[in-house]
């Protein structure tokens, strides 16, 4: 048997149209890199990996390719290493910040669907104007930390959301600019209200737990797979 064989099993012959799937993970964090795993273990044809960033002990709880190894590498790197560590798989890598500069390299990829693990407002804001320009789909991951259940996540759309602190913002923001409504994955747990000392530029950084962002990871991986599954 090959890996995918039980999967191939499940699917039929519909497990052809995962195979010739493409899929764009912009934020290979907490979120992403397990999305990026889960995509990569049900048999997607090829991922793109975009993160500037570079894995710390404190990522350790709950990246996926958060290990002694990958000390200091770039994330979206280091994920890439993993995955192939278990299949063969085209995989590209772009290791810088998404902004307005990087947009026309990002699209000029081949990819079906691209999920948004972005942290920072002001580039997932951005990032989400290009796709609805660009009519790409995609899927935008919210706030997963100060937050222990995954039992709370759930995949909804933004205008209809509620309970999420950054879809407020992410929904007055939206629609200032007079963006479409489109799908989101939130937690409707009320976030612990807990400030850390350690900071990432102006914005402190949130407590976290592996519970939440792998599970919001594999239910991103999850809404791709049923959006590849519904093609013609």
């Amino acid at each position: 048997m090959d890996p995918f064989t039980r999967t191939r099993a499940l699917l039929g012959k519909d497990y052809e149209k995962i195979e010739a799937a493409s899929v764009a993970i912009i934020g290979v964090g907490g979120v992403g890199s397990h999305a990026a795993l889960a995509l990569s273990r049900m048999g997607v044809g090829s991922l793109l990996l975009l993160d500037m960033d570079v894995i710390k002990e404190s990522n350790f709880n709950r990246h996926a390719q958060g290990f002694r190894r990958y000390l200091d590498r770039n994330k979206a790197l280091a994920m890439k290493e993993e995955i192939l560590s278990f299949r063969d798989m085209d995989i590209t890598t772009i290791t810088r910040r998404y902004d307005e500069e990087l947009e026309d390299e990002l699209f000029a990829h081949d990819f079906s669907y691209l999920l948004d693990c972005i942290d920072l407002i002001t580039f997932k804001l951005q990032l989400i104007e290009a796709c609805q320009r660009r009519k790409v789909p995609f899927i935008s991951s919210l706030g997963t930390g100060n937050r222990l259940s995954p039992q709370n996540l759930i995949i909804s759309t933004l205008f209809q959301s509620k309970g999420c602190p950054l879809a407020k913002v992410l929904r007055r923001e939206s629609r200032k600019r007079g963006l479409d409504d489109f799908p989101v994955l939130l937690s409707t747990e009320e976030p612990y209200r807990i400030v850390l000392d350690e900071k990432e530029g102006s914005r402190h950084l949130p407590a976290t737990s592996y519970f939440t962002p792998s599970a919001a990871g594999n239910l991103l991986a999850y809404w791709v797979i049923q959006e590849i599954l519904k093609q013609e």
